[in-house]
């Protein structure tokens, strides 16, 4: 890997860097001079009353003269022997900077964790010597995650055997005497009643973040006092909430925790010693942000050889992140900036409102394959109104890299952030590729719907072809039942080693259940995170009547009994549709089967009755029409970039009236947990 010619992005928590501290003070200065207020009031011809007491945003050739400075500054810095194996999010790092460039030990300036991709044939124990904190090694994937220094970021980076050095990306959690709703949807109770259906005999192990309140819940008697903990030092709850809504389904399985982990080596390590203790369902709420969307990546290549290996069935929720995800080919707007609305808007980018105090990240990827990437798009996030470029991810692909470009920001300001994230084709030499984007807002932070693109915001192990995903549905009343907004869905379409598209998610199951709270934990659990557990606790139930049957055979019978919503036959919002307990039975061979109920999905008020208290509340807005630069007639400017050119071009002004606000929904971010 060759090392970079153009400037790399600290993540949030990287704004320390005195090189660009001083870069900031520059073109800072640059910006507020009275020939950039001079310049913007006399192309735009409007006065955007959000800007009425401050400077007008700076012309293109000033901001093509900051940028062309920068990078000239930022070059000479990327001289550093093997930088270029460094990715964005470390290159200027408190430890990079601190301790990495100028040799000494900062206080603030801490090991951090990362991957280290090591080339083929060099053996792990390779790393050992060379840092003090090796947590975990994947020999197979020649992968070793470390906690690292400056220093030692800096001489792994200079030796030949170390092809990649990147961090590692905090897991997503998709999001007794209390008994879940659904329960009485999936007809489980039915089973029960008719049945006895009670999962006895069956083991199911779950993975999440954490079994806070556990004692509580047992005490109550939402949960088992013979509940096996296999490992559980995370210290989330969600877990907790999970184990409650098999219990319900399923009284009699025996339950099984095991936490995530920090890294997709832990995790699935916690698959295999689940397996290992006699599960024989298994499911998780986890996704890994950083895995590939084009390609199995190592989790899922992982549970894709165990399910073929073993007799388990993986059950895994769909994701919460069907409205703030994009996909599309990259579309040239102007000077090499991706156009995410193809040409059809003013509103060219994914826009974003941060309050004070919240945070956003974002990861994009294209359809190049990990390792191989020659294709060079660059992810910025900038204030959509001073046209201020707050963060930003520039890693370069050469031909031997991951096409992946990833972002963490936080507001620590006392004002709200009107932001975007934009998408920029290096110096317009990267082919057109397919982009893929997830934007993930936590606590208050919002989203508009422009751009938002729902389709295939299904990937990772979630996309792996025998894993039983679950969408999430809201049911108010067993004939009123539609799919969540924030559902993650399909079509996912792998590329490599071969195109294939697979039809996801596999099924449905209801959402906004009750659990206990305990732990702190809302009583109303919200997400695909709540649907999973009760197809999981049918399965159980199912196998637990019939178990002769193999593993293919049960899930083959969930597929076919389901209920079907939406389009007719399989779809890739609902799948087969939603489970149904008492016709899985029949379908396996095991009693008789009955009419279905016939369901038509309807579109419930939008309105919202439950908030958990461990999911941040996020609010979806309507198109994109606050007073900024974009909403001047006759132009599109959001100013000056430091790291890029600054965005103006002629275009019709915008028309019609802004349309009221969505209602806000519950979604699950806990990236900064």
């Amino acid at each position: 890997m060759s090392p970079t010619s153009h400037p790399s992005r600290p993540d949030r928590f990287c704004r320390v860097s005195s090189l660009l501290c001083i870069l900031t003070l520059l073109i800072a200065v640059t910006l507020l001079s009275p020939a950039a207020a001079a310049s913007l009031s006399e192309s735009s011809g409007v006065q955007d009353p959000l800007l009425q007491t401050s400077d007008d945003l700076a012309s293109s050739a000033l901001a093509e003269r900051s940028i062309e400075e920068m990078e000239r500054t930022a070059s000479a810095v990327d001289q550093i022997p093997g930088k270029g194996k460094i990715a964005s999010d470390l290159l200027n790092s408190p430890q990079m900077q601190r301790q990495g460039l100028s040799g000494e030990e900062g206080d603030d300036a801490g090991p951090v964790l990362v991957y280290i991709t090591l080339v083929a044939g060099a053996p792990t124990s390779f790393i050992d010597p060379l840092v003090d904190g090796v947590v975990d090694r994947d020999e197979e994937h020649h992968l070793v995650a470390a906690s690292v220094t400056g220093s030692e970021l800096t001489s792994l980076a200079a030796n030949p055997l170390v092809k990649g050095i990147s961090r590692v990306g905090a897991p997503l959690v998709s999001a007794g005497r209390t008994v879940t709703s659904g329960d009485t949807v999936l007809k489980a109770d039915q089973l029960r009643a008719q049945y006895g259906a009670s999962g006895a005999g069956v083991k199911i192990g779950v993975i999440s973040d954490g079994v806070k309140g556990l004692a509580e819940a047992q005490a109550t008697g939402d949960l088992p006092a013979d509940l096996h903990l296999l490992s559980a030092s995370d210290g989330g709850n969600e877990g907790t909430a999970m184990l409650e809504i098999i219990h319900d389904v399923a009284p009699e399985a025996t339950l099984y925790f095991h936490e995530h982990g920090s890294t997709v080596i832990a995790f699935n390590r916690a698959v295999d010693t689940l397996v290992a203790a006699g599960c024989t369902v298994i499911v998780d709420d986890i996704c890994w942000p950083k895995e590939p969307f084009f390609e199995q990546g190592i989790v899922a290549t992982h549970i894709s050889s165990v399910i073929a290996g073993k007799q388990i069935i993986y059950v895994s929720a769909a994701s919460n992140y069907a409205d703030q995800h994009y996909l599309g080919a990259y579309y040239n707007g102007g000077d090499n900036f991706h156009d995410f609305s193809a040409g059809t808007s003013v509103h060219r980018n994914m826009y974003v409102d941060l309050p004070a105090g919240t945070g956003v990240s974002a990861v994009l990827q294209w359809d190049d394959r990990f390792g191989s990437s020659g294709s060079d798009y660059d992810l910025y996030f900038v204030d959509a109104v001073t046209g201020a470029v707050l963060d930003w991810s520039t890693y370069r692909q050469d031909g031997d890299d991951d096409p992946i470009e990833t972002i963490e920001y936080q507001n620590t300001g006392f004002e709200t952030i009107e932001g975007e994230f934009i998408i920029r084709n290096y110096r317009g030499e990267a082919p057109a590729r397919t982009l893929d984007l997830f934007v993930y807002p936590d606590d208050d932070a919002t989203m508009y719907t422009n751009n938002v693109n729902p389709e295939g915001s299904i990937y990772g192990h979630q996309a792996v072809p025998d894993v039983v995903t679950v969408g999430a549905v809201r049911a108010d009343g067993v004939k009123s039942i539609t799919i969540e907004p924030f559902s993650s869905r399909g079509p996912v379409r792998l590329v490599y080693p071969s195109p294939q598209t697979i039809v996801k998610p596999d099924i449905c199951a209801p959402d906004r259940s009750a659990v206990s709270g305990a732990g702190g934990f809302e009583k109303i659990f919200v997400g695909t995170s709540a649907s999973a557990p009760h197809v999981a606790g049918v399965i159980a139930q199912v196998w637990g009547l019939l178990p002769n049957r193999s593993a293919g055979e049960i899930r083959t019978a969930l597929y076919a009994s389901a209920i079907d919503l939406g389009a007719s036959g399989r779809d890739t919002v609902y799948g087969y549709g939603l489970a149904d307990a008492v016709q899985m039975y029949a379908a396996a061979g095991g009693g008789t089967v009955v009419p279905p109920v016939q369901i038509v999905p309807v579109t419930p008020a939008p309105t919202v009755t439950v908030q958990p208290s461990a999911s941040p509340q996020s609010s979806l807005i309507t198109p994109f029409q606050k007073s900024s630069p974009f909403g001047l007639p006759g132009a599109t400017s959001f100013g000056t970039s430091t790291t890029g050119t600054s965005w103006s071009a002629p275009v019709p002004a915008a028309s019609g009236a802004s349309a009221p606000s969505a209602p806000s929904f519950v979604r699950w971010y806990p990236w900064g947990r």
